[in-house]
């Protein structure tokens, strides 16, 4: 498996379900892009979910059972209904016709995965990926560096940059001063220790 960025601006997507997994997707899908098409399919539906699809333009929803037709022309789908051998089918339609899935009730049959974000600031995000194993990790590391770590990150970030992008010349400096100073010893040395109190030895 390989993590890469997909602009999803323009794309078609299906969400199959539409309980708070389904809600979960959809405001970061939402949160992502607003110029994307995207349809809900569910005989029933969280009510949360409803009012996202009132006031936002691009979301249709079809009260109703999952149809296969309703893969024609779709480019991402999220299977995330409470049928676990439903999600299954999907996922075996998706493969064979090359359609990007993500299985809510088994990660292994999913070709893509949601990430764990955090927007440091305007030039660099951050992704955490457990594959889909674990998203309880995903989130105590992204508290972690969102409590911890962004500070110090955004204000390293802004040290090298000159009008939104990263100026190389500043970031040479920088490196050459990382290099000659014992500072990645210190964080390691501070870091390691953490969870011990924590975690059985």
């Amino acid at each position: 498996m390989i993590n890469f960025n997909l602009d999803i601006a323009q794309r078609k997507i299906l969400i199959v379900g539409a309980g708070n997994v389904a809600k979960r997707r959809l405001k970061k899908i939402l949160k992502s892009s607003k110029d994307i098409k995207i349809n809900i399919v569910s005989p029933n539906f969280d009510r949360e979910v409803k009012l996202i699809f009132e006031r936002e333009t691009n979301v249709k929803f079809f009260e109703r059972k999952f149809r296969f037709s309703d893969l024609r022309n779709i480019d991402i789908v999220i299977a995330c209904t409470n049928d676990k051998a439903l999600n299954q089918e999907i996922s075996k339609i998706c493969y064979e016709k090359k359609i990007f899935v993500n299985n809510a009730s088994d990660q292994s049959l999913s070709t893509m995965h949601f990430t764990s974000n955090i927007k440091i600031n305007k030039i660099i995000e951050l992704n955490l990926n457990t594959g889909g194993q674990s998203p309880f990790l995903s989130k105590i590391m992204r508290i972690l560096v969102e409590k911890v770590l962004k500070k110090p990150l955004d204000k390293l970030i802004k040290s090298i940059s000159y009008k939104g992008k990263i100026d190389n010349n500043r970031e040479k400096e920088l490196k050459s001063k990382i290099n000659n100073s014992d500072i990645i010893k210190k964080v390691l040395k501070k870091g390691n220790n953490l969870f011990d109190d924590l975690i059985d030895k």
